[in-house]
This record gives C-alpha cells, structure tokens and sequence, in this order.
C-alpha cells in the first residue's frame, strides 16, 4: 500500500513537497525520513528496499557507519548535495554502494536548488547554460578567470533577474564526462568569510561579534576554522583571552539557531578554546575554510 510521504516528516518543506511531487509523476514513492537517527534511516531503507537516496555527504558517512557489515539496500543512485563534497568522501561513498551511481548537486538561494549536476561518480559539477551564463571571475576585478568566483547572469527571467550574481564560491573550469557539450566547475570553497555549516551558512563576523558581546565590548582576536570530522562538521572557534565557553556558545545559537539543531543532530561539533595564543595572528579575525 503506497504510504503518503509526510507522514515520514516531522516538519514539511517546500523543497521536500516539490521532490515528492516530481518523484510520485514517476511512479515513485518518496520518504522523508530526517537524519537525526541514521539508525532507523538504515533500518526503513532495507525494509522498503531504497532503490534512490538523496542526502548530504555528512549525514551519508554516518548512514553508512549505521549501515555496517549489514545487508544495505540496492541502491543505484545517490545524489548528495547541501555541502561540498570533497574527494574522500565520494571515494568512502562509492566503497560501501559500488553498484550505485553517486551524483552531486548544486544551487543557490536566488537561483533555486538543483541547478547544476555531476556526471557519474565526479566531483565536477556540469550546467545547463540554456537560460543561464555561467562565469568565473576574478572577486576584486571582475574580469574573467581560469579559477575564482563563481557568478550567474540569468537569460529571460522577468521576477527575478540576475546579473553576474556572486554565489561566494571559488570554482575553476573542469573536465566531465558526460557526453554533453556543456562546462563544468570544481567547487573549491569560499571567496568570503562565509562557513557553510551542515548545509548552512554563517558569517565569521557574527561569530566575532559574538565574541565580542560576550566579553562584555572587549574586542578579541578570534580564529575560525571549519574541520571534517567522522561523519560531521567540527567548527573550531579560537578565542584571544579568557572567555565563557559555554556562554558563547549558548549566544551563538540564539543568534544563528540553526547551529543548535545541526549540534543535536550530530552533524556539528563545535570546539572553542578560551586563551588560546593568537599572537601571529595580526587581522582581528582570521578565516580557515574547510579543505580536501
């Protein structure tokens, strides 16, 4: 009997309705399971036989661990998107299901989700430039570059145009091999101070800013760094001085809640260190991105 995809949703959204819809006028059946219990995901895919799953490569490694010497679903195609996915992970991926196709997406706020894909088990991403130019320009100067920002100019968009809108990601020109004469790009990281957080995104400034509240104005030098764990995201805050740890925390996640529901779901780590010895550090704020 075909259950109604909801009822596998805690809280519904418009990105997950548009996927059931489009999955159902495929005679498919679609089920939101969440991702705080890797666990029972593992269990309901094996029961139902997941043929296809769509996840974020953090939560996708936790599966996976959930998943162990266990008999795993035949899947045949995996699309992971929300974060960069980087080459040991697709490797890890592509070990525990070697009869899937694993696929990453891509897409922005303005230009909506699903935007570009990856060919088979690639990294690069390939766009369909039918009604978008896509560009990758120097960030200061604008001007076109092998490696550098990543902008969008929509074609015959009336809502909403777009011209050379900057996405803050730092890609450069790549091969692909789908046999399609379409471009591709590697997603880097970031142009900006932005960190991409389990799928979401967080200004550095706020978090020196936050710092700063807490120390009662005092200005500190603040490191932050972003981190792979096993299966999680490790966002590492070092802070110049004695500082309220858990303080600070808590006032990150009244600023930035999404923070505290990615911590509960095991998808983030969130390391601060109080005194730490910034003394070659000369910006008040300094930014590690997350890297192969």
């Amino acid at each position: 009997m075909q259950r109604d995809f909801r009822e596998w949703c805690d809280s519904g959204s418009d990105q997950q309705d548009q996927s059931a819809r489009i999955i159902e006028k495929a005679g498919g059946l679609a089920l939101t399971l969440g991702d705080e219990d890797p666990s029972l995901v593992a269990e309901t895919m094996c029961r139902d036989r997941c043929n296809m799953l769509m996840s974020s490569p953090s939560f996708m490694l936790r599966l996976i661990d959930a998943f162990g010497t266990e008999e795993k679903p035949p899947l045949t195609r995996i699309i992971l998107g929300s974060e960069r996915l980087d080459a040991k992970d697709l490797e890890a991926v592509r070990a525990a299901f070697p009869t899937a196709d694993v696929h990453t997406s891509y897409g922005t706020t303005e230009l909506g989700v699903g935007l570009a894909f990856s060919w088979k088990n690639e990294r690069s991403i390939i766009f369909d430039e039918v009604d978008l130019v896509v560009e990758i320009v120097d960030p200061e100067t604008g001007e076109p570059e092998d490696e550098g920002e990543l902008v969008f100019s929509t074609m015959s968009r009336r809502a909403m145009p777009l011209l050379r809108d900057q996405s803050g990601d730092r890609a450069r020109w790549a091969d692909h091999g789908a046999p399609y004469a379409l471009r591709a790009v590697e997603i880097l990281g970031r142009t900006d101070d932005v960190l991409v957080v389990a799928g979401s995104k967080i200004s550095a400034e706020v978090i020196a800013v936050t710092v700063r509240d807490v120390a009662g104005g005092q200005r500190r030098r603040v490191a932050v760094s972003m981190h792979k764990g096993e299966g999680h995201q490790i966002l590492h805050v070092s802070v110049e001085g004695e500082i309220d740890a858990d303080a600070l925390q808590e006032r990150l996640f009244e600023r930035a809640p999404r923070l505290r529901d990615h911590v509960r779901a095991r998808k983030l780590t969130i390391e601060i260190v109080s005194g730490a010895d910034l003394g070659g550090q000369v910006k008040p704020l300094s930014v590690s991105q997350l890297t192969d």
